[in-house]
């Protein structure tokens, strides 16, 4: 479950810095990740928090995660331990 809201929260980050980046509007924006508007303007705040190569490496990271669970190669808690670090690593800002 927690892996599942990691991915969906970093998911969005990643749609957000392409359309920021392809200059989307913050209407075409708030089209594509179909959220109300005070959920929209969270999930844009914390977008800007990490950059677009932070956002994949999370992703990747949780992706790896994911199949270290399901192919039981190690503890749950070894595996947090791994994917946490490349997650909670200082995001980087992203150049205005």
């Amino acid at each position: 479950m927690l892996l599942g809201m990691l991915n969906r929260a970093f998911s969005q980050f990643l749609l957000v810095n392409y359309l920021i980046q392809s200059r989307a509007n913050d209407n075409e924006i708030q089209s594509q990740l179909s959220l109300p508007a005070w959920l929209y303007q969270k999930v844009v705040t914390n977008s800007r928090r990490y950059s677009l190569e932070d956002t994949k490496r999370a992703l990747r990271a949780i992706l790896r995660a994911d199949c270290m669970l399901k192919s039981n190669s190690l503890g749950p808690n070894a595996i947090f331990e791994e994917m946490l670090p490349n997650i909670l690593a200082t995001p980087k800002r992203r150049a205005a």
